[in-house]
């Protein structure tokens, strides 16, 4: 598939610094785009940063931010020091989000309040301060979402509540952006190997961390393509959506789980994907 349109585009991917995000800005750095990696952990951004290097990004071709995506503030002087940079933005990937794990009678409000605020509002504040540069280029957007907006997970009440909400954001600016040229679309992972991100957020599987491989290796039977997801499968879906070969295409929702919402089985270890 030919990515040429890409090459020199301005590429903004908040959540850089996770799982993935950082899968998804060393493809794009394979497209020689101009990119900017945004992202809590400064830590994590400079070992994304090392990636696209080494898959060809050039110098003066990447920079790094350090912003919560929840702080309108910061959020605005992100968007403000892209734009001065490199004079605009074309493709903007939001790849933040937290999982508050709980069945509904456990569920706090201060989980709910916490999901929201990061998973929905966090893609929306980035998406307000970035629309009328992308606007400008008709550009595109691709949230990342999980599997779990369109068919819930056992015991991720909040999450995919929170999920299901961006996706419908999605829908919602897809439908609003349209007529202006911005085409937005979301990737909908199910669980990715060899991800430990519900053990760092505490779910149900922290209290069996020595059994996390043959977990993840029993619920490959609830996916009829009989594996779980791989990263690049995500990054691979980021990169199409966000290129020309994707140009008719807005307010999708890509499930990117070997089919596993379309089988009635569940597994009650079954997680949400990992952005971070």
């Amino acid at each position: 598939m030919d990515y040429s349109d890409l090459k020199g585009k301005v590429v903004l991917i908040a959540g850089a610094s996770g799982n993935i995000g950082s899968e998804a800005a060393e493809a794009f750095a394979s497209k020689r785009v101009q990119l900017v990696l945004v992202g809590r952990s400064e830590e994590k951004l400079k070992q994304t940063l090392l990636r696209c290097q080494n898959a060809g990004a050039k110098d003066g071709d990447v920079i790094t931010i350090s912003c919560d995506v929840t702080n309108q503030a910061e959020v605005d002087s992100m968007i403000e020091k892209t734009v001065k940079t490199f004079g605009g933005i074309d493709v903007l990937v939001n790849s933040v989000g937290i999982v508050r794990p709980g069945k509904f009678l456990e569920t706090k409000s201060q989980d709910y309040d916490d999901v929201f605020r990061i998973n929905v509002f966090g893609p929306f504040s980035v998406v307000k301060a970035a629309a009328c540069h992308l606007i400008k280029r008709r550009g595109s957007i691709v949230n990342v979402s999980s599997f779990t907006g369109i068919r819930p997970s056992y015991a991720y009440f909040a999450y995919a509540l929170a999920e299901a909400a961006l996706d419908q954001l999605t829908k919602a600016l897809a439908l609003e952006l349209g007529p202006q040229g911005v085409r937005v679309n979301s990737v909908n992972p199910a669980v990715i190997r060899g991800s430990d991100f519900w053990i760092r957020e505490g779910a149900p599987l922290a209290d069996r961390k020595g059994e996390y491989a043959t977990i993840q290796e029993g619920l490959k039977q609830f996916y009829p393509m009989g594996r779980l997801v791989e990263v690049n499968d995500v990054a691979g879906a980021i990169v199409f959506l966000a290129s020309d070969n994707a140009s008719f295409v807005t307010g999708a929702l890509m499930p990117i789980d070997g089919g596993k919402t379309l089988t009635s089985k569940a597994a009650r270890d079954d997680a949400p994907t990992a952005k971070k």
